[in-house]
């Protein structure tokens, strides 16, 4: 939803990315997380194609947070637990999805390695 919001407060029509991701500053390189803001926003907009061009996950990781929020709803109207047994029984999920977020940032960071003919892009002179 803060995604969501966060888009919307942008003028129309400016959809232009600027990243804040440290590592991306240093390196050049994107890590896994980079664009996931922008792909959570543009996914909350229905815009799918934006959003797996700015990050593959994205989309996946909306539905993950709207189930979250969903659990959390029914926890508080019903007095059960179902947060914590839902997390137990999705664990296995969870770890697939971060073994997916590294190999979706290892694979884009190498495909920008790869169309720079492997040269690191440093801020300043090398130490």
């Amino acid at each position: 939803m803060a995604a969501w919001a966060l888009g919307h407060l942008q003028p129309p029509g400016v959809r232009a990315y600027s990243s804040i991701c440290p590592f991306r500053a240093i390196t050049g390189i994107p890590c896994p997380g980079c664009g996931m803001a922008h792909g959570l926003m543009a996914a909350a907009d229905g815009r799918l194609r934006d959003a797996l061009g700015y990050n593959a996950l994205s989309p996946l990781v909306l539905l993950c947070a709207i189930g979250a929020w969903a659990l959390m709803v029914v926890e508080e109207l019903t007095g059960r637990r179902v947060v914590e047994r839902t997390m137990v029984a999705v664990g296995p999920a969870s770890a697939a999805l971060a073994v997916a977020a590294l190999l979706w940032g290892g694979w884009r960071a190498a495909a920008v390695l790869l169309s720079r003919g492997l040269v690191l892009h440093w801020p300043g002179p090398m130490p």
